[in-house]
């Protein structure tokens, strides 16, 4: 499996062996701020309508949208969606989020979107378990460091991998990343994951993926 962020919530995957399947999750358009990658993808899922997560137009071929809290199969992919909020007030100051939970390759691996709280009990036993979670941490429009931290400690992954938070080329405004990654021990920086299994961490390591999309 190959596995690249771009920026934002912009996260590319790609699965190995003989059926091969593109997905893009959170696509966002040139106005955020970085460059758009000129890609094609089988699937895209959008976690809410907010033009830096939905610009499905970007994405070239012919993908499956997915949009919506479900269970969706496309081989040899298995996607859960999962109803959450994008604030935490239950959806009154910004709608709803959905989680994506993905099965591919004997990994799990989880798209958190632009959730705005720390996710419930429920949305948990949903969620879990996970073996590699993309979160946000930058606040403002999400959840902040803090609340990040503590959603990394509920779900307990084996990676983390931080995304909306403030790059160069983001021009709205958000907190950097050091807040979230300085409360972890083991912190590495990659330019992107391409591998199985067989090579993830035993133990809990934040992945400070390069931002593909800056200019």
């Amino acid at each position: 499996m190959k596995l690249r962020w771009y920026g934002q919530a912009r996260i590319h995957i790609e699965t190995g062996g003989g059926e091969s399947i593109r997905i893009v999750c959170d696509p966002y358009d040139s106005s955020l701020g970085y460059k758009v990658p000129s890609e094609k993808a089988e699937i895209v899922t959008v976690s809410h309508g907010h033009f830096d997560h939905s610009a499905v137009d970007t994405v070239k071929g012919s993908p499956e949208i997915i949009d919506s809290a479900g269970e969706y199969e496309i081989p040899p992919v298995r996607i859960k969606g999962i109803k959450s909020w994008h604030d935490n007030s239950g959806g009154k100051e910004r709608g709803s989020n959905v989680i994506f939970r993905f099965e591919m390759e004997n990994i799990i691996f989880v798209h958190m979107g632009d959730i705005g709280h720390v996710p419930s009990s429920g949305q948990l036993e949903k969620i879990k378990p996970c073996d590699i979670l993309a979160v946000p941490v930058g606040g403002v429009y999400t959840i902040d460091s803090k609340s990040a931290y503590e959603t990394v400690n509920l779900i307990n992954p084996r990676v983390v991998i931080p995304m909306h938070y403030d790059t160069p080329s983001n021009k709205i405004g958000l907190q950097p990343l050091g807040y979230f990654s300085d409360r972890f021990l083991d912190v590495q920086r990659l330019r992107e994951f391409a591998g199985g299994r067989d090579i993830l961490p035993k133990n809990l390591t934040v992945w400070e993926l390069m931002a593909h999309g800056e200019r």
